[in-house]
């Protein structure tokens, strides 16, 4: 049985460790990389899987053992392969591309703030499902009364239920995770969500009916001027802020079902 049914608190520690540690590690990311550059080129290149020099010299190989700590009979040296591709950053585009750059970390970093939330999740569940959508199911089945009742009491965000809040943040990481992160499809997803509940024809989907549609609310993501998703650094601290929330609304509809005194 999971450890977080007995030490709920605990477990809602960890998560709120995950999140600072993520809030903390924005600032090894450097947005003024390349500010005093005016051209940098980066050529793409890779080892070859399938080909490699080697040194069976004598007097070479125990050279090369000697200074690298080894007893190899011969000494592999991997041959680069030159893809012809490469990243021209200038006085042009710098400013583009480094903000491109960072808001595809954050975009990730903010990926991860939504599988914190899904592992804090099932531990209060002791659930082996895998999959987000089947995760967040088995939730509003087994906390339906306790989250809803926590939604009267909230002052943030309350222009929707704690469950929509989570399937549309759902939607967003898909994207992120799956590629093709843009405005024109993350739509589509919010459609194809909204006409299964429209539907009601899929398991999964059954218990968010009551729920009614989902909004499309972009929650501190935005689209960059070509409709690519894209995250700064003052949303992704506010998007942590949120999943703090949301982790502790689910802890307080643990405390609630279970008539455990909450310590937060």
């Amino acid at each position: 049985m999971s450890t977080s049914l007995h030490q709920p608190d605990n477990a809602l520690k960890k998560f709120f460790l995950k999140n600072e540690f993520i809030k903390v590690s924005i600032e090894t990311i450097d947005t003024k990389y390349g500010y005093n550059v005016t051209r940098l080129i980066s050529r793409h290149t890779f080892n070859d899987p399938f080909n490699c020099e080697i040194q069976s010299d004598p007097e070479q190989v125990e050279h090369f053992n000697k200074l690298l700590g080894t007893s190899d009979s011969s000494i592999k040296w991997s041959i680069p392969i030159d893809t012809g591709l490469e990243i021209d950053l200038n006085l042009d585009n710098k400013e583009d591309i480094v903000s491109e750059m960072a808001s595809n970390i954050y975009l990730l970093l903010s990926a991860q703030l939504f599988d914190n939330l899904m592992e804090l999740i099932k531990g209060y569940l002791a659930s082996n499902k895998r999959e987000a959508l089947q995760i967040l199911k088995e939730f509003y089945d087994n906390f339906k009364n306790e989250i809803s009742l926590l939604d009267f009491r909230r002052v943030n965000y309350t222009d929707e239920p704690t469950i929509l809040i989570m399937q549309n943040l759902r939607l967003f990481r898909n994207r992120i995770i799956h590629g093709k992160a843009n405005k024109e499809n993350i739509t589509k997803e919010f459609e194809i969500y909204n006409k299964k509940i429209e539907l009601n024809s899929e398991q999964n989907y059954y218990p968010f009916k009551d729920l009614g549609n989902i909004r499309f609310v972009k929650y501190f993501y935005d689209f960059n001027s070509e409709g690519n998703l894209c995250l700064n650094e003052n949303n992704l601290i506010k998007l942590i802020d949120l999943y703090s929330q949301l982790g502790y609304l689910c802890y307080k509809s643990f405390c609630l079902k279970y008539n455990v005194s909450p310590v937060l």
